[in-house]
């Protein structure tokens, strides 16, 4: 009888270290990080709908969508810009000419921004959608919300208005990874109009790590790990070393737990080659997309 109590108490200790680490885990999504912190402008968030769908077109009517645009790498410089244009703040219909170029990553930050100021986890992704019948899956960043009730996550896009909707219509960057490791998919249908194939899914792998450990950078910058594509685009093979690192990050952001999250910041801080600290060189970009 002593034995069973001992099992009782020893599994009522267990089941509360397991709801003590997952409000953890959702805690860390609570916090803003250097992206996602509004700074001064914090002010803007009063008095905001808590309306997912609602939030989606107030971001929307703020801004316009601009493919190439590295000036707004924060919340704050976002919100500092929309309420230099207009002092009344995040308005519900903003005039189109005061309306910020931005893109998807910019509205992704923004929703999550204001999402961690209600208390609501919410984190940024970087992957490949598809939300159309073809089978190209374009190169994009999202936002996971947390759902308490049904305590899962669940995909709001704010750049096109979609809440909760189907995992299949977006590619984390790891599960790209995985399915071009096992041969499943078609490496040339994945990216952008410019620029599509293996690169662009071993390019995110690192973005979408660096999201969920909360150092949300933009998909103008990149790990040092493709900086091999850049003198040799059309030779380009990671190494096996990255390989196999690229596979065991894969399997634990698939994890997706506390411990999971423990084990990749170790492996992140302890990978140069997985950092996130180089940026696209514009100019040249544009320079080779007016020979195409």
């Amino acid at each position: 009888m002593a034995f069973l109590a001992l099992g009782s108490q020893a599994a009522k200790e267990t089941t509360q270290q397991v709801e003590s680490e997952e409000s953890s885990f959702l805690e860390f999504y609570c916090q803003y990080s250097t992206f996602t912190d509004p700074g001064d402008h914090e002010f803007m968030y009063e008095g905001l709908p808590d309306s997912l769908a609602e939030l989606c077109e107030l971001i929307e009517n703020q801004t316009k969508y601009q493919y190439f645009q590295p000036k707004y790498l924060s919340a704050q410089s976002i919100l500092r810009a929309l309420h230099k244009s207009e002092s009344s703040g995040l308005m519900s219909v903003r005039k189109p000419k005061d309306r910020l170029p931005v893109n998807c990553w910019h509205r992704a930050i923004l929703l999550t921004s204001i999402l961690r100021y209600k208390g609501i986890p919410a984190r940024v992704r970087i992957g490949h959608a598809a939300y159309d019948e073809s089978e190209v899956h374009f190169s994009h960043a999202v936002c996971e919300v947390w759902n308490q009730g049904e305590q899962r996550w669940m995909l709001v896009d704010p750049s096109f208005g979609k809440v909760d909707f189907s995992q299949e219509q977006f590619d984390y960057g790891y599960e790209a990874w995985m399915q071009l490791q096992n041969n499943e998919i078609d490496p040339q249908q994945y990216g952008s109009p410019k620029k599509r194939g293996p690169i662009s899914i071993i390019g995110k792998v690192p973005l979408d790590l660096a999201c969920i450990l909360g150092a949300e950078h933009s998909m103008y910058e990149y790990s040092p790990l493709i900086e091999g594509y850049f003198m040799n685009p059309k030779g380009f093979t990671p190494a096996p070393d990255h390989v196999n690192l690229l596979n065991e990050i894969s399997e634990l952001m698939e994890a997706d737990d506390a411990d999971a999250l423990t084990q990749l910041r170790k492996i992140y801080e302890s990978n140069p080659v997985l950092q996130v600290t180089e940026k696209l060189d514009f100019e040249k970009m544009r320079a080779r997309l007016r020979k195409q």
